[in-house]
């Protein structure tokens, strides 16, 4: 079994969230292989999505595995659009890794909840 394919299943087991927003980099790289910045990757229980800037679209889709590619419009903030994201996919409930987000960022979560 996959890295990622590990964590979806330990979200499926413990059914405490409904996906994972992953912003650090190492962590992006060590689950589907996107080495660029620029990114943030959800990770739900049977699939994830990738929210690239547009300059790293063509790399994510060379790079990344297990994940769909999603790229977010020129000049527009990821962690926004990944949110909406989250949204429009119906997740109610949203892990972070609280060791990486800026305290804006997770306001930004809040707020749009």
């Amino acid at each position: 079994m996959n890295r990622m394919a590990r964590l979806q299943s330990l979200l499926h087991k413990t059914n405490e969230y409904d996906a994972l927003l992953v912003s650090a980099r190492t962590n992006i790289r060590y689950l589907c292989g996107f080495t660029g910045s620029s990114s943030q990757l959800l990770v739900l229980k049977t699939s994830a999505y990738l929210a690239v800037d547009p300059r790293y679209h063509e790399r994510a889709q060379t790079e990344a595995r297990d994940c769909q590619i999603f790229p977010v419009p020129p000049q527009t903030a990821i962690t926004p659009t990944i949110l909406r994201l989250a949204a429009d996919l119906g997740l109610r409930t949203l892990a972070f890794e609280a060791h990486h987000i800026t305290v804006a960022a997770a306001e930004e979560m809040l707020a749009s909840a």
